[in-house]
């Protein structure tokens, strides 16, 4: 379940954030045939971050990620324009259930990518990583927010 805690908290550094560049960091652990695997994950806190995303990023390690957290769930649509990296994305309901997963996203491609529900949280990670480590739609996402050193 994602953390009362940690969602507050995210809130107060995104409305500081929408004032000013705010640069955060996150550990999101997800939930995994075997357990949980953490990822060290970059925050898009901001309109202006969650815009960007990983455009333009040329590379991604294997436990890396990107977070993308909303102050209201909602439906979400993501694509890959501009990105050169294939990327695995989840998409993150209420009490952190994982509702919906998109494999491998193609490069380059400007067709949507819908979340289906309203959402929380989405989480980009390395393609390949959801079958590798065996994430399944209804396991558990956490995350702790933290501010970048």
């Amino acid at each position: 379940m994602v953390s009362v805690l940690a969602v507050a908290g995210f809130f107060a550094l995104q409305k500081h954030a929408e004032r000013r560049e705010v640069c955060q960091t996150a550990i999101v652990s997800i939930e995994a045939a075997d357990g949980f695997h953490d990822f060290a994950a970059s925050v898009a806190a901001t309109s202006k971050q969650r815009a960007q995303g990983m455009q333009g990023k040329s590379s991604f390690e294997p436990y890396e990620a990107m977070l993308f957290v909303y102050q209201k769930p909602r439906t979400v649509q993501f694509w890959m324009k501009n990105t050169p990296l294939e990327l695995d994305i989840l998409f993150v309901g209420a009490g952190g259930r994982l509702q919906n997963i998109h494999e491998n996203a193609k490069p380059f491609s400007s067709v949507p990518i819908l979340s289906g529900e309203n959402v929380v949280a989405v989480v980009e990670i390395p393609a390949g990583s959801v079958s590798e480590i065996g994430i399944r739609p209804n396991g558990q996402v956490h995350f702790e927010l933290s501010a970048c050193p």
